[in-house]
C-alpha cells in the first residue's frame, strides 16, 4: 500500500520523471479527429455514385475505401493520402453536386 501511496504522490506533485523520445523523433500532435461512421458512410455513397469505389458502404474506413479515397484524391488534384479529410470531403461533396 505504501507504495502505491509513493506512486500517487510522485505523479500528483510532477516528480517522476518523464519518458524521453529517442533522438530526431517526435510526437506530432493529430491535426483532427477521425472521421465518424457517418461521414465515412457518406463518403463511400459518393465514390461509389462518381464510379471509384465498388466496395460495401458500410461506414467502415477499410483498405478498399482508403484506395477508392486515394484515387479520388488523385482524380481531384489532391495528395493521394487515403485518409478523409476534410479538403478531401469538400472535393467529394463538390463534384458529387456538379452536372454531368
Amino acid at each position: 500500500m505504501r507504495s502505491a501511496t509513493a506512486i500517487a504522490l510522485l505523479l500528483l506533485f510532477g516528480c517522476a520523471s518523464q519518458p524521453r523520445l529517442p533522438d530526431g523523433v517526435r510526437v506530432v500532435p493529430l491535426e483532427a479527429p477521425p472521421p465518424t461512421a457517418d461521414e465515412v458512410r457518406e463518403a463511400q455513397e459518393r465514390l461509389t455514385a462518381l464510379g471509384v469505389y465498388d466496395g460495401q458502404v458500410n461506414g467502415e474506413l477499410g483498405a478498399r475505401t482508403r484506395v477508392a479515397l486515394a484515387r479520388f484524391q488523385r482524380i481531384a488534384g489532391l495528395t493521394p493520402t487515403g485518409r478523409l479529410d476534410a479538403p478531401t470531403m469538400e472535393a467529394l461533396e463538390r463534384a458529387s453536386t456538379a452536372p454531368r
